[in-house]
């Protein structure tokens, strides 16, 4: 939604009607960090390719730190008070993908993934429908 030099005045008119009425309904805090750990919820969206390496890790950060708080609660309920502090391994954010690699997952391929195989290896494994060692 960034205004060109080349955008007719319309579209321009448009493009700042559109940025000034998203930038009152999502300025809270709180209410970007539910939308940011919803979007990661979606496997469509999981790498957060809208928000900036820092600012991704934050929110994986923190969705984990409160998946491993609620699974800590689940299972003092279950099997009463523990004495261990088990301390959450680091997992890091998926890396950034297309938008297609995102959508469509193992049926897309990048130019990168189809270079490393053979062309009779990928005609095998896409005619058999299976990967051969």
């Amino acid at each position: 939604m960034t205004l060109d030099a080349q955008d007719s005045p319309t579209i321009r008119e448009a493009k700042l009607a559109i940025t000034k009425d998203l930038e009152k309904r999502y300025t809270h805090p709180d209410l970007l960090d539910y939308l940011h750990r919803a979007t990661i919820l979606d496997p469509r969206f999981k790498s957060l390719p809208f928000l900036d390496e820092a600012a991704c890790d934050q929110v994986y950060t923190d969705l984990i730190t409160e998946i491993v708080e609620h699974g800590h609660q689940f299972e003092a309920v279950q099997a009463g008070p523990s004495t261990e502090a088990e301390q959450p391994s680091p997992i890091s954010p998926p890396q950034k993908k297309t938008a297609m690699s995102e959508l469509l997952g193992d049926l897309f391929k990048t130019t990168e993934e189809q270079q490393t195989k053979s062309l009779t290896k990928t005609i095998e494994e896409e005619g058999s429908g299976q990967a051969l060692p």
